[in-house]
């Protein structure tokens, strides 16, 4: 059994179930409520792995005694211990084929669900605690802050500062009913806001660019007329975006709704400036972390160019690894460092050729490198970026116009795509998010997503994967 942020069971029964029992309990209890829910929540997407995570937090737990009174072989035998944990499942999901018992059964090994980002989180608060960022936590701190139920799947990967800011975590207060009451319904308005729109952009938008890529691949990358190829950059882009940024937008809302900080995970990044600018903006905790605990303590660009290009290298070879281990995320990887090893060396100080040449990596570039991403095959890439450049193989068989019925059908998902990518729309709903007319926007939207659930299965969370 799976649930997720975008079933109609959580929206309409078990998120509503857990807001209740979180603000009627004591607020001593707050934190191990969300404990819980995040436990079950994961044992039932995640099964059996509910052991490993519950071994990662133990182990982790233990070693956060020495750790905090910083024994460094403490602290290097966490990064050790957490990164070959991770490492090795990533490894076995990779290379270990499926296993057939008898005529019936089949087992194939998958990484457990989310360890990608609950280690990275543990990463960070070991090395947090060593440097004396935080302080070492009770055990239901950090299960709470490992298994919150809002960023156990996908993320984003927060600090473990995020849950001690919650104020409904640190308040012991004798507030009388009606005051508890009206502040919950504060944090639930203002989570709502965030979780309606990022329902809207996930099953309204991505879910319908998904069967539109999935109708292209059916025709075979091979025959796709050039238009068609171009225009299946463009909707994996934004599939891939909206699916992102919209479980971005709900898990923050989640997390709003029970009093805990909008924790922003993209920043306009179709507006960037260049692919450096770009990755600044997009998955932001995860370039956050990357920034925080590998290029940093690498020395940065602080230390001479070979050296920002080394530390450059690690950092995106590490980005490609953690996506997973195959050919096109090494690839994928390369390709953006190599743009970036050229706007930083080359493009800097460039003037107006260098701002349109960072415009034009954004907009060109960056979409081209997520079919990399996209497609596993190496047949399969070589195909798509042939039917790019209007070169044919051999077996192909195009139809020029090929483009015309699909335009016809997918306009409708194609056109807000573009619509909600401009930053003023974000400006005017913060500056009115508390009107009539929000409010109103909000119930559309809304049920214009219900309506999309119930009349068609729900894809899953694109980065649930990793």
């Amino acid at each position: 059994m799976n649930m997720q942020f975008s079933d109609l069971t959580f929206i309409f029964r078990v998120l509503p179930v857990i807001l209740l029992i979180y603000y009627i309990v004591p607020y001593k209890f707050r934190s191990p409520v969300l404990s819980v829910a995040g436990l079950i929540f994961y044992a039932i997407n995640a099964g059996p792995d509910l052991i490993i995570l519950l071994l990662s937090i133990i182990i982790n737990y233990g070693l956060s005694f020495p750790v905090s009174a910083k024994k460094k072989p403490a602290l290097i035998f966490s990064l050790v211990i957490n990164a070959s944990a991770l490492i090795a499942f990533k490894l076995c999901a990779a290379f270990m084929k499926p296993v057939n018992i008898g005529d019936l059964l089949v087992i194939e090994f998958m990484l457990p669900l989310g360890m990608s980002f609950y280690i990275f989180k543990l990463i960070s608060y070991q090395c947090d605690l060593y440097r004396g960022n935080i302080r070492r936590g009770s055990l239901t701190d950090l299960t709470l802050y490992v298994s919150l139920f809002t960023q156990i799947i996908s993320g984003p990967i927060s600090r473990f500062t995020y849950e001690l800011d919650n104020p409904n975590r640190l308040i012991v207060s004798n507030e009388s009913a009606k005051s508890r009451i009206k502040n919950a319904m504060g944090y639930i308005e203002e989570g709502l806001i965030y979780f309606i729109t990022g329902l809207f952009f996930k099953v309204v938008i991505a879910d319908h660019l998904a069967m539109i890529w999935r109708e292209i691949g059916t025709i075979g990358y091979e025959n796709l007329s050039t238009p068609l190829a171009w225009i299946g950059v463009f909707v994996y882009s934004m599939d891939l975006y909206y699916d992102f940024w919209g479980y971005s937008l709900m898990a923050a809302g989640i997390g709003m709704m029970f009093g805990f900080k909008f924790i922003r995970n993209f920043k306009n990044p179709y507006f960037a400036s260049s692919v450096s600018d770009f990755y600044r903006r997009w998955h932001m905790t995860l370039g956050e972390w990357f920034k925080d605990y590998i290029y940093i303590p690498l020395g940065g660009s602080k230390k001479g160019s070979t050296r920002t290009v080394i530390n450059l290298s690690i950092v995106w070879l590490l980005t490609g690894l953690w996506h997973g281990l195959s050919f096109n995320y090494i690839l994928w990887a390369v390709s953006l460092l190599l743009i970036i090893i050229f706007e930083k060396f080359v493009l800097t100080g460039a003037g107006v050729f260098g701002r349109i040449m960072g415009r034009f990596n954004v907009l060109i570039l960056i979409p081209l490198t997520w079919i990399i991403f996209a497609l596993t095959s190496s047949s399969d890439l070589l195909h798509y970026f042939m039917r790019l450049i209007n070169i044919s193989a051999p077996i192909s068989v195009i139809n020029e116009t090929d483009y015309v019925s699909l335009l016809r059908e997918g306009w409708i998902y194609m056109l807000p795509a573009l619509f909600f990518l401009i930053p003023s729309l974000k400006r005017v709903l913060n500056k009115n998010k508390y009107t009539i007319k929000v409010a109103l926007i909000m119930l559309i939207l809304f049920w214009i997503s219900i309506y999309s659930i119930a009349g068609s299965a729900s894809n899953p969370f694109m980065y649930m994967s990793f």
